[in-house]
């Protein structure tokens, strides 16, 4: 069973504490996101995530932009997502689309995003392993129950430089890595955005044969969001920018604004192989 109310605070580095790369002799294990969905809180207003800014924010704290940080299902505290407590209020609205639109990305292939790991030696616990996200390209087949079938053979993207996280540490069966940057491309009223974060934290259990799970967290520029939302066509639009400006929660380093809103994404994968990778 998945461990779903683990929360994380964000770690320093990703690096193993030597320091130094991995040494090349474990197995390579390649998954892809079957399924890409936007975290959500639970009845007691709780959720997974990150502690993104390092502090407990309450809503008095003008260093966590007047925000209350949220809790974990697990109770851990300082929880940055405010972008789950957004979902409902979107899914009124023609918005409600997007995640149904991300999977039938997914499925027809234009949102392939592997999750690679090199020199695993271990599923449980392994000081060095080499994390890669990375983009695949290809026709995918779909099970019965209509997501990824599993084992398939896709090539790589070369429109899509990877995100690589070398030298983490594979503790009881789970990764937690950061920061780096990500993008979510998104169809959004007919209108693509990239969804980037610029310093995403993940936490993935690579699972048995490459059945896994995880989540991304990180801040969304608010600026970028709202430079994006000007392209759509419709009233929505001017929704989701009153609303992501309300909630922004997070506070730029350099400028002190609250110019970015916490937000996390959820996946499951299948086992995968790329051309160079598959076997014989």
């Amino acid at each position: 069973m998945w461990l779903l109310l683990l929360a994380c605070t964000a770690p320093e580095e990703s690096a193993t504490s030597e320091d130094i790369p991995c040494d090349g002799s474990g197995e390579k294990q390649l998954s892809m996101a079957k399924t890409i969905t936007f975290a959500r809180r639970d009845e007691q207003g709780r959720t997974i995530g990150f502690d993104l800014d390092g502090r407990i924010s309450e809503a008095s704290d003008s260093k966590g932009c007047y925000k209350p940080d949220l809790v974990a299902p697990d109770g851990t505290p300082g929880i940055d997502s405010a972008f789950s407590g957004l979902v409902p209020a979107l899914e009124a609205t023609e918005a409600r689309a997007v995640e149904g639109l991300i999977q039938v990305s997914i499925n027809n292939g234009e949102l392939l995003v592997g999750l690679e790991l090199d020199d695993r030696d271990d599923l449980e616990n392994d000081s060095c392993v080499d994390l890669t996200l990375s983009r695949g390209m290809g026709t995918p087949m779909l099970g019965t129950d209509g997501y990824l079938e599993a084992g398939q053979t896709f090539e790589r993207n070369p429109e899509f430089p990877p995100a690589k996280l070398p030298q983490v540490v594979l503790e009881d069966g789970a990764i937690i890595a950061g920061p780096f940057k990500w993008s979510l491309p998104l169809n959004v009223l007919d209108t693509f955005v990239n969804l980037e974060m610029d310093a995403a934290y993940i936490y993935y259990q690579p699972g048995e044969g490459g059945y896994g799970y995880g989540y991304i967290g990180g801040g969304i520029s608010v600026p970028y969001f709202v430079e994006l939302m000007g392209n759509i066509n419709s009233d929505v639009g001017e929704v989701l920018i009153s609303v992501v400006i309300a909630a922004a929660d997070l506070q730029v380093p350099e400028t002190g604004a609250c110019d970015q809103l916490s937000a996390v994404i959820e996946f499951t994968t299948t086992p995968a192989f790329y051309f160079e990778d598959s076997p014989e």
